[in-house]
Formats: C-alpha cells, sequence, structure tokens
C-alpha cells in the first residue's frame, strides 16, 4: 500500500510537472490591472523593458505611464530613414547645383552668341543713318538694311533657341 500511494505521488507530480511546463507562456507580455480587469500588454517585436511604473495593486488611471520599453529594431529603422533622407537630400542639392550650372552656362553662351550681333547691328544702324556713300567703299554686297535685318533675325533666333533650352531645363 506504501508502495502505491508513493508510485501515485511520484506519477501525479510528473504528470503536474509536464503540464505546468506546457501550460507556460512564453510570450513576451505584461499582466496589468486595469480598474477591475486584467490586461495583457505585448509587442509585435522583442523589447528591453526599461523600467516599470507601477506595482501590483496600484491603481492607475487611463493615460498613466505603465512601463518604458527600448524597441532596438525601432532605432535601426530610423537610421536607414535618416541615412535615406539624407541621400535624398543631397541629391537634391546636387540636382539643383547642377540645373542652375547649366543655366548660367545657357546665359553666357546666348550673351556671347548675341554681343558679337549686337555689336554689328549698331554698326549696320549707324551705317544707315549716316551717308550711302559713306558704306560704299567698304565693298558690302548686301545693302546695310538688309544686313541689318539679318542680323536682328539671327539675335531673335538665338534668344528662342535660349528660351527653348531654358524651359527645357526647367
Amino acid at each position: 500500500m506504501k508502495h502505491l500511494f508513493l508510485t501515485l505521488t511520484v506519477v501525479s507530480g510528473m504528470i503536474l510537472l509536464f503540464y505546468s511546463q506546457i501550460g507556460i507562456d512564453q510570450s513576451l507580455a505584461v499582466i496589468a490591472e486595469v480598474e477591475p480587469q486584467k490586461t495583457a500588454i505585448s509587442f509585435p517585436k522583442s523589447v528591453r523593458i526599461k523600467a516599470i511604473y507601477v506595482s501590483p495593486g496600484q491603481s492607475v488611471e487611463k493615460g498613466d505611464l505603465l512601463l518604458e520599453v527600448d524597441r532596438p529594431d525601432l532605432v535601426l529603422d530610423l537610421q536607414k530613414v535618416s541615412n535615406d533622407l539624407q541621400l535624398v537630400e543631397s541629391q537634391l542639392v546636387e540636382a539643383t547645383n547642377k540645373k542652375n550650372a547649366t543655366k548660367e552656362v545657357l546665359l553666357l553662351k546666348y550673351i556671347r552668341d548675341t554681343t558679337g550681333i549686337k555689336q554689328e547691328i549698331n554698326e549696320l544702324y549707324a551705317k544707315l543713318k549716316s551717308d550711302t556713300s559713306a558704306y560704299r567703299p567698304l565693298n558690302i554686297k548686301v545693302a546695310p538694311s538688309e544686313q541689318f535685318r539679318l542680323r536682328l533675325k539671327e539675335v531673335i533666333l538665338v534668344s528662342k533657341t535660349l528660351n527653348t533650352e531654358l524651359r527645357g531645363l526647367e
């Protein structure tokens, strides 16, 4: 009879031990008492508890800070997003600088192309105003008025080309 009691006790203890190991919840949940209910606080990823601000039996109000946790995965995500933002900002600055440089080059090219033409236009205009005998010895095959008109067309064409390139740049 003693052996039967001892055997049943050992077997019962092993069964209890077995079910107690299976029944333990291995999740990362914290039980908190809110009003008369118990509520599980859980997180989708693993966390490190930094501080607990309540003690068992303490009354808490809605909005009270219960505990403070640290999420290492969020720190890594924040660093990645911050690095991506810095990369995009630097690319934007580079693109803006490139656009401004291209715009300056186009304007300088326009000034270079039109300066000589404008000077010729001024000279031709002055010749038109003066006596026609003054430009005959220059062996000009086209009349100054025609040259003036052609140079003016050339300036207009260069201006239109510049405007087209600037619109394309924008």
